[in-house]
């Protein structure tokens, strides 16, 4: 008897060991659930809150370029842009700082280095292609608590920034397949920031540019054209496009629109394949083309379409050649890539970077 009692003890012991340490192994278990749950939540918070500081920098960048006044973290628009970007039901994200370079605005940002002892997170530095960014960027600091489920409870502060520049284009797809002598763009705007005030526009002869000296010129025979249609041709700073006889068709949908004109400073071969080597790009809202493969598109109010060259006053008829008109603008780009050195002329395109 005292044998079997002593048995089924030490059995029960057995099996309450197996019990404890069951519970013990499930708990365990649902511990390191409850960690990877919270884990992947902050995860998908930081993602979240990464999409907000991106937004908020690149509506900050947007605002720099437009007004020439760079906004502050208490910027009503930047908060709204972040809200809506970081991907809670609650939309609680906060814009802490707005900071940067860009010391020809009237209205600059301040630099990043003067809150570098009270930065919720760091940025880091802006790079572009593996180097250092010595252009004009801001830098945006987002912040929002995130409540833990299951560890411990409680709550932490999520933490992103993101960086963004803006400059002259070193690329454009979708310019327009004409090309302009520099000069041009120089004689007209020579501040290299046109106008918003303009008061009348010009017209430009392209089949005929005959640009006065010591303006670059085409080559013998060209006609102004580029190889390529209007949204697919690229033209990039530094690099020649071939030309081509004639005119595209495509211009007469663009009229009423902003346009993006590449600028040549020097040009080789003979007529349409002659290649132009780009400097610059501009910003130009095209109000009327004219011509006999364009037929007649835009405004009746117009410069007179010259012989040559280019028109800013009335008269003067089409005399067989091919002509568009309207002003150059200050734009920002929507598909575009920076750090080439083009030329400045208004037109800027707007790359996160980091």
């Amino acid at each position: 008897m005292h044998t079997q009692l002593s048995r089924r003890t030490r059995d029960d012991r057995g099996a309450m060991g197996v019990l404890i340490g069951m519970l013990f192994g499930t708990g365990v278990i649902f511990g390191l659930a409850a960690l990877g749950v919270d884990w992947g939540l902050l995860n998908v918070e930081h993602s979240q809150l990464q999409a907000s500081a991106d937004a908020a920098a690149l509506k900050a960048a947007q605002v720099c370029v437009t007004t020439n006044a760079c906004p502050s973290a208490g910027d009503s628009d930047l908060t709204t842009i972040s809200q809506d970007n970081d991907g809670g039901s609650e939309h609680s994200s906060s814009v802490t700082l707005v900071c940067g370079k860009a010391p020809d605005m009237d209205v600059a940002p301040a630099p990043c280095s003067d809150f570098s002892d009270t930065l919720i997170t760091t940025c880091p530095a802006p790079m572009l292609n593996g180097a250092a960014w010595g252009g004009d960027y801001v830098q945006a600091y987002t912040s929002k608590q995130t409540d833990h489920i299951f560890a411990g409870g409680g709550s932490s502060q999520g933490k992103a920034c993101a960086s963004v520049a803006w400059a002259a284009p070193n690329s454009v797809t979708g310019v327009l397949p004409v090309t302009l002598p520099t000069c041009y763009f120089t004689d007209l705007v020579p501040t290299g920031t046109p106008d918003p005030d303009h008061t009348s526009d010009v017209a430009f002869a392209i089949d005929d540019q005959k640009a006065p000296s010591p303006c670059a010129q085409g080559p013998t025979g060209g006609k102004g054209w580029l190889d390529g249609d209007c949204t697919t041709l690229t033209a990039t700073i530094g690099q020649s496009n071939p030309g081509k006889g004639k005119g595209s068709d495509c211009l007469a949908g663009l009229v009423g629109s902003v346009v993006y004109v590449p600028l040549y400073d020097s040009s080789d071969g003979t007529g349409s394949g002659g290649h132009y080597h780009i400097i610059g790009i501009a910003g130009f809202k095209l109000d009327g083309i004219s011509g006999p493969s364009l037929g007649n598109h835009g405004n009746t109010d117009s410069p007179g379409c010259p012989k040559d060259g280019y028109n800013v006053g009335p008269g003067g008829k089409n005399n067989g050649n091919a002509c568009l008109w309207g002003y150059f603008v200050s734009a920002i780009v929507p598909f575009g890539t920076i750090g080439g050195g083009g030329m400045h002329t208004g037109l800027n395109v707007i790359q996160t970077i980091g």
